[in-house]
């Protein structure tokens, strides 16, 4: 040990540490591997978790269309995703409106929306509920459901119900199924009514709701 001492020098171990760090740099450069030379097949099921994926590494454009299914995602985000699509227009509250006389007198289709909601494509179950305030006729007042200004899906005649000359309609209510189209970027379902006379009316306790209704196929 003492011999051993006696040769090293500065020079010696100056020497043996740089071979020291060559072998090791070689060693570090056999394992390096090339740039996305590690497929999906290399990787063990559940080797990597969300703590080995950085914040916003993962875009859209690296997941492949069709890759993600229900299973994939948690119980929560399941729920989010099935739960129907819902819109709603509550008329302004209990605020008393103006219903603007309609270009044609008996066509819902010539009238004013009350109430609208914009449904994108899909199958929608529509209910609407109002009530119409006016010095209206007794009998052949209407309200609607009409759809792009095109189509008449429900209607439902009111009547006053309370003995003064200005009349409060009992509750009007309506519903309807209706199915837009894909191909459109939106469909208009709205709520509209007219009086017999043409008398100016006013309407009030409204809210129309559109709720989409899934297939049991979509559900599954």
């Amino acid at each position: 040990m003492h011999r051993i001492r006696n040769q090293l020098s500065h020079a010696n171990v100056v020497a043996w540490l740089a071979l020291f760090f060559a072998l090791t740099g070689t060693a570090a450069a056999a394992v390096t591997l090339a740039r996305d030379s590690v497929g999906a097949e290399h990787i063990q099921a559940d080797a990597v978790g969300s703590s080995e994926i950085q914040a916003d590494a993962v875009r859209s454009q690296e997941i492949r269309d069709e890759s993600i299914v229900l299973d994939d995602l948690t119980p929560g985000a399941r729920t989010a995703l099935d739960a129907p699509r819902i819109r709603v227009d509550n008329g302004e509250g209990n605020l008393l409106l103006g219903v603007s006389p309609c270009s044609d007198l008996l066509d819902l289709l010539d009238c004013s929306n009350l109430m609208a909601v914009h449904l994108p494509a899909g199958r929608w179950l529509v209910q609407a509920k109002l009530a119409v305030w006016g010095n209206f006729a007794p009998l052949g007042n209407t309200c609607g459901l009409v759809v792009s200004d095109t189509t008449l899906v429900d209607q439902a005649r009111f009547i006053g119900s309370s003995p003064e000359e200005y009349r409060r309609s009992d509750q009007v209510s309506l519903m309807a199924v209706v199915t837009t189209a894909p191909d459109a970027d939106s469909t208009i379902v709205a709520a509209r009514c007219y009086s017999n006379d043409n008398q100016d009316l006013a309407w009030g306790d409204g809210k129309l709701t559109a709720i989409e209704v899934k297939d049991e196929a979509q559900t599954d």
